[in-house]
């Protein structure tokens, strides 16, 4: 937000010392753009925004993403906007990206000129601390929220889910499918779905040249 007011002509609040860069432009896509009338989903309005940002962004862009990926069912979802994220980085686009799919996470751990971030929350007083912390993905603390806003322990604790559905997946990865394979523990398909990568990943990041 204060690098786009930067470069609108306003005055910021920062300190008298600080350096800003400015960039030849700006990609923006946050909030909902979904449209009865141009026949847009939530997802193909986001689709939408990363074709021109990856049409038009290069090494003096910034680009700013909230909720990257989001919109559609996590698995698609979080492969698209990996390899949406991977054309950025190759361009040597800046940006700062939100997101909760954990392999971005990964992502940003095993690719240069990519970086994790989060900002600092306190879980005991469930308080936004508005501080940035570089080098580890954040958490969404969404367990902590649910008991915060007062649902019941059966509905915000997912071990105790977990432990309930147990039994039935037992029953159920012994079965035969005519004409398929067993589900076992040797198969994909036997694999408990809380076992499969989950997201936790709360923020990406990449300094700025504002940041400078």
């Amino acid at each position: 937000l204060l690098q786009y007011m930067l470069q609108c002509g306003m005055p910021v609040p920062m300190h008298e010392r600080s350096h800003a860069g400015l960039f030849g432009s700006i990609f923006i896509d946050i909030g909902d753009e979904q449209s009865i009338e141009d026949d847009l989903s939530t997802y193909s309005s986001h689709l939408t925004n990363m074709k021109t940002m990856m049409k038009s962004c290069n090494e003096r862009s910034l680009i700013l993403i909230d909720e990257f990926g989001g919109g559609t069912e996590p698995q698609i979802g979080g492969a698209i906007a990996e390899a949406v994220l991977k054309r950025f980085n190759e361009k040597g686009t800046f940006g700062v990206i939100t997101t909760h799919y954990q392999n971005l996470k990964h992502f940003a751990e095993d690719h240069e000129g990519v970086v994790n971030g989060a900002m600092l929350y306190d879980r005991h007083l469930m308080q936004a601390l508005f501080q940035l912390q570089i080098g580890n993905p954040g958490s969404s603390f969404a367990v902590e929220i649910a008991r915060k806003i007062g649902l019941p322990e059966e509905t915000s604790n997912p071990r105790s889910r977990m432990a309930r559905t147990m039994p039935l997946w037992d029953r159920v990865k012994g079965s035969k499918v005519p004409g398929k394979k067993a589900m076992g523990r040797g198969s994909s398909m036997g694999k408990p779905p809380w076992n499969r990568r989950c997201s936790v990943m709360k923020r990406y990041t990449r300094p700025s040249m504002a940041a400078r």
